[in-house]
Formats: structure tokens, C-alpha cells, sequence
């Protein structure tokens, strides 16, 4: 039996534990099976391995689990925004595959912060091997650090979150965005797929909510009068541009809790 075909055997067993009954069940196995023909078809490797399952998460992070591939054609494919105006910024970016999947549509830039090496590695490896007709962004730039730590970029942003981490990480990331935005007012959407801190990202009253269901939320920005921007100590991180395979300093970042 091919390896990763054994993800879809354990997932029929887990849906009839978890009584999502026979069409329950053959959803789950279909996601399953596009996520592996995903991967094969590119010739990447997102899927989750033995070593993701055991391996520790940093504090109050959440185990690596992508966003299945259906789910994030649908997320993307519904989000009524102009493309090429926005960068797509996903915080918790793993190995890449909501990165990968984004490609597919005109975004300005795509930009990924994974504090895991050995994800942030793996997708660096994925951005190389990707090979679409179909892809509309090729400017894809892979920053390893805490999320916490990371600046993010003063331009209109879709910011995806697959539930990379629990509440304390949140709302310090929920805090790095009100500052951002009252210093470069601009046009934010977050996309929150599996949104269990939804109360409390409602309860910043930063964002109005766009649309809500129990598989994901999107929510935008309330404007918010301009601050004077004060001057910050950075300190260095890196990151990989894919396009050029440059590792480039990176001096906007500020020390910060560890997350995911």
C-alpha cells in the first residue's frame, strides 16, 4: 500500500469513530485523496508526516495540520477582493501548501512566517519544486521567525490564519495589527480558517466581521485614525525569496514572545 494512502484508510476509521456517517466519511476520504494527488502532481511534500506528529510544538502553538487543499480553492476562490492590489500574508505558513494554493491567484506578493525550521525548510524546498501552468504569483518570500516578532507589511493585506496557534499568541498578534494599522492606515482582511479565537478577534473591535461559519471567518479592518510612527530597535531575521533563491537580512523585526 502506497504510505500516503494509509492517511485515507485511518481517516475512514477516524470519520465512522467520530459518526459523520457514510457521506461524512467519503468527504473526508476525497479531501484526503486530493491533498496526496496534490502533492504528487507537483512533486511537493505537504502532507503531515510521523515526525510532525511527534514533534513538540513551540508554546502555545498548535501541531502542524494544513488547511486542506479543497477547503483553501473555496476560501480563496469566495474572497471578493481585487488580487493583484493585496499581498497574501499567511502567519503559521508550515510547508507552504496555502502559500502554494494563493500562487494560483494574482496576489501582489505572497509571503509566508513559519518559526519552525524544519517546515520553514521543507517549504522552501516545495516553493522550488511548485511547477503550474496555471500559477498567477510568483513572488513568494518565506520568513523564519517568531510570529510574534514579525512586522508586518504596510500594504493592503490578506492575512490567512489555519489556527496556527492558541489565545495568548492571538492577541499579541491582534496587538501587532493595531499598531500596524493606526500607523499605515490601508485596507486589511483576515481570513481565519477553524476560528476558535473568533470572540476574540470580535472583541478587539478592530475588524467588522465579513462572513462567519464554522469552517472559517473573514473579517476587515475598521479604519483608524493615523499614528506618528516612533522609531523601533530591530534586530535580524532572515528571509528566502524563492524567485531569486536569495537569503536576504531582514531588520524589522522586534523581540517578542515565542509561539509557533
Amino acid at each position: 500500500m502506497i504510505p500516503s494512502f494509509k492517511v485515507v484508510v485511518t481517516k475512514f476509521g477516524s470519520s465512522f469513530r467520530k459518526r459523520k456517517g457514510m457521506l461524512g466519511t467519503l468527504k473526508s476520504c476525497a479531501e484526503e485523496i486530493e491533498d496526496i494527488w496534490f502533492d504528487w502532481k507537483f512533486g511537493i511534500r505537504t502532507l503531515v508526516t510521523a515526525s510532525d506528529r511527534t514533534s513538540p510544538p513551540k508554546s502555545f502553538g498548535i501541531p502542524y495540520a494544513p488547511t486542506k487543499v479543497k477547503r483553501l480553492k473555496r476560501i480563496l476562490g469566495e474572497l471578493c477582493v481585487s488580487h493583484t492590489q493585496f499581498t497574501f500574508l499567511d502567519i503559521g505558513s508550515g510547508k507552504g501548501r496555502a502559500l502554494l494554493v494563493a500562487s494560483e491567484f494574482p496576489f501582489r506578493r505572497i509571503i509566508g512566517v513559519e518559526i519552525l525550521p524544519e517546515l520553514h525548510f521543507a517549504a522552501e524546498k516545495n516553493i522550488r519544486s511548485y511547477r503550474s501552468a496555471t500559477q498567477k504569483c510568483r513572488g513568494i518570500e518565506l520568513v523564519c521567525c517568531d510570529a510574534t516578532d514579525y512586522r508586518m507589511p504596510a500594504e493592503d493585506t490578506v492575512l490567512f490564519l489555519s489556527n496556527p496557534f492558541e489565545s495568548p499568541i492571538v492577541s499579541r498578534v491582534l496587538a501587532h495589527m493595531r499598531e500596524s494599522l493606526q500607523n499605515h492606515p490601508r485596507q486589511f482582511y483576515l481570513v481565519y480558517h477553524n476560528p476558535v479565537c473568533h470572540d476574540l478577534i470580535v472583541q478587539t473591535d478592530l475588524f467588522e466581521v465579513v462572513f462567519v461559519s464554522k469552517l472559517y471567518a473573514v473579517y476587515k479592518n475598521k479604519m483608524l485614525t493615523q499614528a506618528p510612527e516612533e522609531p523601533r530597535q530591530g534586530r535580524s531575521a532572515y528571509v528566502c525569496v524563492t524567485e531569486t533563491n536569495a537569503i536576504l537580512p531582514r531588520a524589522d523585526l522586534t523581540p517578542g514572545l515565542r509561539s509557533r
